[in-house]
């Protein structure tokens, strides 16, 4: 059986194009700095198709997989964007999965220190309530992942780091 393979970004394979970019900047071509990501996220598939496309779009990634990592990583480095996953693992002492990346999100958009971090929300359910509820909390935009676009998460960032300085 054979399987075929359609790679995440359009231009192929990352560490490749990784290369290419690395030696034309070292022969002074080209300068290369990227934009730094900040990924919340608890699920391993969607982590990795997130990261996949991100950084084969050209972004630094870090993974948060919960929301209290997920407050401390935003507080210590400048990230040109924040994609958190709405349904994240409950704080100690709570038993089922709760909207735990709305107070991420809150918690970003009240904080001094984050509030200029554009934040993409994602939930794999695509609910219009779900989605004003994350506005209301201070998203800048909302993705429904059902399933994840990795082209439409790309386009996404893209859209809310545009102009946005380097960390």
């Amino acid at each position: 059986m054979s399987v075929s393979y359609k790679p995440l970004w359009p231009s192929g394979c990352p560490w490749v194009r990784d290369m290419v970019l690395a030696s034309r900047c070292m022969e002074g071509q080209i300068t290369m700095a990227r934009k730094a990501v900040l990924l919340v996220e608890d699920t391993p598939v969607p982590e990795l198709v997130s990261v996949s496309a991100l950084e084969g779009a050209g972004y630094e990634v870090e993974v948060a997989r919960d929301a209290e990592t997920g407050l401390q990583r935003a507080r210590d480095v400048h990230w040109a964007a924040a994609v958190v996953d709405i349904r994240l693992p409950p704080r100690p002492g709570r038993s089922a999965v709760k909207l735990e990346g709305l107070r991420v999100i809150r918690g970003l958009k009240t904080d001094p220190a984050t509030l200029r971090i554009p934040v993409l929300a994602t939930s794999e359910v695509p609910d219009p309530k779900l989605e004003d509820a994350c506005r209301a909390a201070g998203a800048d935009d909302f993705l429904p992942r059902d399933p994840l676009d990795p082209v439409a998460l790309v386009e996404r960032v893209r859209a809310l780091t545009r102009g946005r300085r380097n960390r």
